[in-house]
């Protein structure tokens, strides 16, 4: 199948969604996909409501999801964006303006880690890459519990990576919505009086 120039019909972006293209097509339409976010888009809400409907309609073909980061190679499971390296994409946790900070499942020792991944338009920079093997450089020779733990650095597709420990817990957005919780509770406690307080606690 000659490579893909323009965009597909919808019908052939559905049938990719379903499984259901033959392999040669499939390989094709991976490469336009990569580069097209309309597309990428467009098979991304068809996998979801694919997805809604399997509950209904028993299993669907085993499907290929394309991904909507174009550095990432498409994921093969639902609840993956994309893989890099041996790494499984499964959520953003936060992004800045050289890179992305991305929650993946190490596909090897099947852990969770925090994966840094440098933008492409910021990765073609030597000295951004320079600057990005600086710093886990920096952070590996450390062993300090406040200094985040170095799991591998890498590449693929030509973008850095390097994987840290994915630890749980808050955002800092939630950090200040938690404050005004806990400040509202205390001026109301204030406002409350002491009989009123000893009597909702008897």
């Amino acid at each position: 199948m000659p490579p893909v120039t323009s965009c597909p019909a919808p019908d052939t972006l559905e049938q990719f969604a379903l499984g259901q293209l033959p392999e040669s097509a499939s390989a094709t339409l991976h490469d336009h996909l990569a580069g097209c976010t309309t597309c990428s888009d467009t098979v991304q809400g068809l996998r979801h409501s694919t997805m809604g409907r399997s509950s209904h309609h028993g299993p669907q073909p085993t499907q290929i999801f394309s991904a909507p980061f174009p550095f990432l190679t498409p994921g093969r499971q639902a609840n993956e964006l994309g893989r890099l390296g041996h790494y499984r994409i499964l959520k953003v946790l936060g992004e800045g303006g050289m890179g992305v900070v991305f929650q993946a499942q190490d596909s090897t020792l099947e852990r969770l880690v925090a994966l840094k991944v440098m933008k492409p338009e910021a990765s073609s920079s030597a000295v951004a890459r320079k600057r990005f093997n600086q710093e886990a450089r920096a952070a590996a020779s450390i062993q300090h519990d406040h200094i985040v733990t170095i799991y591998h650095v890498g590449e693929d597709n030509g973008i850095p990576y390097l994987a840290m420990p994915f630890l749980a817990g808050e955002s800092l957005e939630m950090i200040p919505c938690r404050r005004r919780r806990r400040s509202l509770r205390g001026k109301e406690r204030k406002s409350t009086p002491s009989s009123q307080r000893r009597s909702k606690a008897t």
